[in-house]
């Protein structure tokens, strides 16, 4: 599992600065559909944060249903994250280097 796309074996000896160009150009040409993915799973975490906050706030104080509502919501959003990385980027990343060799 990669916590970073600087992880990725293809990138070692790379700088940061190709690094990155090389992912968001891998990721521009194989991954049509990373915004709108995004935007979704920032959706779906704020909407799950304020769910929790919802219904944890008759049985907590007000002040802890908000912690909870913020850590689900950032939880879920590092879970995401972590999902792209390891699948649709990684993905974008490896058919752009076989394409280039």
């Amino acid at each position: 599992m990669y916590f970073s796309t600087r992880q990725y074996p293809e990138f070692r000896g790379l700088s940061r600065r190709e690094q990155g160009e090389i992912a968001l150009a891998a990721t521009l040409r194989f991954d049509s559909r990373h915004g709108i993915r995004f935007l979704l799973g920032l959706g779906v975490s704020c909407l799950l944060g304020l769910v929790v906050g919802y219904f944890t706030s008759p049985i907590w104080p007000s002040g802890y249903a908000a912690i909870a509502g913020g850590l689900t919501t950032g939880f879920t959003l590092w879970l995401y994250l972590l999902w792209e990385i390891n699948g649709n980027r990684r993905a974008a990343v490896v058919r752009h280097f076989s394409e280039r060799r």
